[in-house]
């Protein structure tokens, strides 16, 4: 492994600096949480909860943390995607496919960077981009995992676990559709619903830097 970060691929670098941003900025959203309002719990809150600086929710500081954490991170999301190249292989039809997951990647970086500019009290169009987000993100997982899977330079159990993870997301937008755009009503089940939107996120995010280590190990 190249010492020096700047000469590591672009995916590498993106997926490694992607984590390290969510610890620090959403780890100090999470810490400025004001004790005025309920508890912060994963729970009983939406993560962009933690952007919303409304009275009950995070205050103005934690909140301006976790809205930009979200536009880096979107901002390094499309530059990661765009990098993944590296996994294409001798074959056009693995490669369409890939291209494809990158493209539905890159939205999905899109996605995230603009719910960092739209807030959740700008909550119609913070809606708008997180649904982008989520739409684009369950194919773009399951494209780009299979072709790792396929791809003999990469661990097979990193494309495994990214379908794990789309499938978490799928559960996650069934129930927010069902209970929340449909019905109106969250009930016994928002707990469960809440949980399974902070595992997709985070678990995507550990898919994200597990394929960054890979490449790194790979293009070394």
């Amino acid at each position: 492994m190249k010492k020096n970060p700047f000469k590591w691929p672009l995916s590498a670098m993106c997926g490694v600096v992607i984590i390290i941003l969510e610890v620090i900025f959403i780890g100090t959203a999470i810490l400025l949480w004001p004790a005025t309002s309920e508890p912060f719990s994963i729970f009983t809150n939406y993560h962009s909860d933690l952007g919303n600086s409304m009275p009950g929710y995070n205050s103005f500081l934690g909140a301006s943390y976790y809205n930009a954490a979200m536009a880096i991170q979107g901002t390094l999301l499309i530059m990661f995607f765009g990098g993944l190249y590296v996994v294409s292989q001798e074959d056009d039809e693995r490669n369409t496919k890939l291209i494809l997951g990158q493209t539905l990647g890159i939205i999905t970086g899109i996605g995230l960077l603009m719910c960092g500019v739209y807030p959740e009290q700008l909550l119609l169009m913070h809606l708008l981009w997180s649904l982008i987000y989520f739409i684009a993100l369950i194919p773009a997982m399951i494209l780009v995992s299979k072709e790792i899977i396929k791809n003999p330079d990469y661990s097979n159990s990193i494309g495994y676990f990214g379908l794990i993870v789309a499938f978490i997301d799928i559960i996650f937008s069934v129930l927010f559709t069902v209970l929340v755009l449909i019905v109106m009503s969250n009930g016994a089940l928002q707990p469960f619903m809440l949980f399974m939107e902070f595992a997709g996120y985070w678990s995507s995010e550990v898919w994200v830097l597990l394929i960054a280590l890979n490449v790194l190990k790979v293009e070394d």
